[in-house]
């Protein structure tokens, strides 16, 4: 038996990219709160796409396998209670992705403020002098 036929061993994988996912989210929240680099965040922002890549085949690869039948021991009912999982996944993922969304427009507009308050620091200070 290959153990891409081990649906447990399949829902570990996803698991864990889902958590390295959850990781590289908040690294980069971090690196752009704190640090902000361009080049460095479309690094973090590339693994992070790698990831979601990844465990989406994966998603789609169990599901294939529910679908055409290879657990055999799969109902109807079982199906039906696994695409509602999935359902109730993606509708988190919308909304996290909606604040995430929304988060990055709030910082947006705290950075140009505090560029402002340096540019109005910085003029006070020549003017000074």
């Amino acid at each position: 038996m290959s153990i891409f036929d081990d649906l447990d061993f399949l829902g570990f994988i996803k698991q864990k990219l889902e958590e390295e996912i959850d990781f590289q989210e908040k690294l980069i929240e971090n690196q752009r709160n704190n640090f902000y680099n361009k080049q460095l965040d479309y690094e973090l922002s590339k693994e992070l796409r790698m990831y979601q890549i990844w465990r989406d085949e994966i998603s789609s690869y169990i599901q294939n396998k529910y679908a055409v039948g290879e657990d055999k021991g799969m109902k109807i009912a079982d199906m039906l209670e696994y695409n509602q999982s999935l359902i109730e996944q993606n509708q988190k993922l919308l909304k996290s992705n909606k604040e995430l969304v929304e988060r990055i427009e709030e910082l947006k507009l705290e950075v140009n403020l505090l560029n402002n308050d340096i540019k109005r620091f910085i003029w006070k200070l020549y003017n000074l002098k």
